[in-house]
């Protein structure tokens, strides 16, 4: 069954409904730095080359491992290239300490809260991803996509929405699987437009996301990914190392 869904988070999901959208790369130099000019000429290229938004910051961006001020400079690079952009917050990293999280046996994985802390509260990861979408926010991206993280993720997002009001991508990555339960509630969350699942070799578990996304009524996102999911998904036949064309393929499910 459908839930409800922001009027914002709504419009994204529209708008990327059968969109091709870039999952952006960082370039660097060889010496490790990141070369802010390079990166918006290879953003336009992008573009150019067919993609209807960029996803920068993402899991293929490295945006995790990336200072404040990096990112500041590829988030406003990217918003020039003219297309929606969608900017990866959250995640562990080296960029920033990290909380130290605790599972409790009574608690579904996925759910469990920071110790010490509220679920809606807290520091560390919780802190830095919210700081990371307010700046998003404020730097003019269309939406958010949220890394997994060790603490409540329903939490965690409903902690991004209230901060920053930007529509949110949940992120389904084979590094930290989440719970069906957890995702179904995640995907009930109003400021969510989509889902973008990323498990690799686990057929059955992209069928069931995808199947979770349908039902909620949000925006089932594929990439490349190994998993034998219908040809519609979308998934570029070709490696993303291997071709110049955008890497996440957003379709209706």
């Amino acid at each position: 069954m459908s839930t409800a869904i922001d009027t914002r988070a709504a419009r994204l999901r529209d708008r990327l409904r059968g969109a091709l959208v870039a999952a952006a790369a960082t370039p660097m130099t060889r010496s490790g730095e990141v070369d802010l000019d390079l990166a918006e000429s290879y953003f336009h290229r992008l573009v150019a080359s067919g993609a209807d938004a960029l996803a920068v910051l993402a899991h293929t961006g490295r945006g995790p491992f990336l200072s404040a001020d990096v990112r500041r400079g590829l988030i406003v690079r990217a918003r020039r290239a003219g297309v929606p952009v969608i900017v990866g917050v959250g995640g562990s990293g080296g960029a920033a300490p990290h909380a130290v999280h605790a599972r409790s046996a009574a608690t579904p994985p996925g759910r469990e809260a920071p110790t010490g802390v509220t679920a809606a509260e807290g520091t560390g990861v919780v802190e830095r991803t919210v700081a990371d979408a307010m700046t998003a926010a404020e730097l003019g991206a269309d939406g958010l996509l949220l890394f997994p993280s060790e603490g409540d993720r329903v939490a965690l997002h409903d902690a991004v929405w209230r901060a920053a009001g930007l529509p949110m991508i949940a992120f389904d990555l084979y590094t930290s699987p989440c719970p069906p339960a957890v995702m179904r509630e995640i995907l009930g969350h109003p400021g969510v437009a989509g889902l973008k699942t990323a498990l690799l070799s686990d057929a059955m578990g992209c069928q069931e996301t995808i199947a979770l996304t349908r039902a909620s009524g949000r925006l089932a996102i594929t990439g490349r990914t190994a998993c034998s999911a219908p040809p519609c998904c979308g998934a570029p036949k070709r490696p993303w190392s291997a071709s110049p064309r955008p890497r996440w393929r957003r379709r209706a499910r």
